[in-house]
């Protein structure tokens, strides 16, 4: 499971039924975790759980690049457009989004 929602509401009693092996990854490093898919707890709950962090990203790194026209594109449809001022390229850390509002 890569970065589980809401891993804390998994059910303990459940989880220790779970035989098979289970992975969990996190994507950061510990500290940097949000607590909501934290997965420590869940990997050691679990009988043959592991648990790996991929230290070059964050939670959000599954999300593409926006295209050139979204910005127009959302403002057309009435949303509120939010965005970061830098990008995780490889090994280089992401400034904290000031989240703007277009």
């Amino acid at each position: 499971m890569v970065d589980p929602s809401v891993a804390q509401a998994f059910d303990a009693q459940s989880l220790r039924t779970i035989s098979i092996p289970m992975r969990f990854i996190n994507l950061g490093e510990p500290k940097t975790v949000p607590v909501s898919v934290a997965s420590s707890v869940l990997s050691e709950t679990v009988m043959n759980g592991r648990l790996d962090y991929v230290s070059e990203a964050t939670h959000f790194s599954f999300l593409p690049e926006c295209k050139a026209s979204a910005k127009a594109f959302l403002k057309q449809i009435g949303e509120t457009i939010y965005f970061v001022t830098r990008v995780v390229v490889g090994h280089e850390r992401i400034s904290m989004p000031n989240w703007p509002s277009l």
